[in-house]
Formats: structure tokens, sequence, C-alpha cells
């Protein structure tokens, strides 16, 4: 009789500590899994910033040569003004 208890007892133990290491084998899979996705995520959306910096960059480029350029206008304007005064 006390045989199979002592057998009983160290199958439930056994049991029970293959499900506890199961379960911390699962979570640090499950953590490597999160950061491979994350990872890739990362990458996938720089790539779409770059993209739309890419296609923004010439209308910003012009946007600032036209604003550079009404700059200089008023900046010759307010020269004449200024001679025209004297």
């Amino acid at each position: 009789m006390e045989t199979d208890e002592l057998k009983a007892k160290i199958t439930n133990s056994e049991s029970t500590l293959t499900l506890k290491w199961g379960v911390i084998l699962v979570c640090i899979l499950g953590f490597f899994g999160w950061l491979v996705l994350a990872s890739l995520s990362h990458e996938n959306r720089i790539t779409r910033v770059e993209t739309k910096i890419e296609i923004l960059f010439p209308q910003i480029a012009d946007s600032l040569k036209n604003l550079q350029e009404v700059t200089k206008e008023i900046r010759d304007d307010q020269k004449h003004r200024q001679d025209k005064a004297q």
C-alpha cells in the first residue's frame, strides 16, 4: 500500500513539475515570438514613413523655394521704400 501511495505522490509531483516548466517554456517562447513580431512591425512602419517622406520631400522643397522667393521680394520692397523715403 505504501509503495502505491509513494508512486502516486512521485507521479503527481513530477506532473506538477512538468506542468510548471511547460508554462515557463510557453511564456518564454511567447515573449520571444512577441519580440520578433514587434521588430517586423517596426521595420514595416519605418519603410512606410520613408516612402511618405520621399513623396512629400519634393513638395516641401518647392514650398521652401517659393517662401525664399517671397521673402526676397519683401526685403527688396522694404529696401526700395527705405531708399525712396531718403
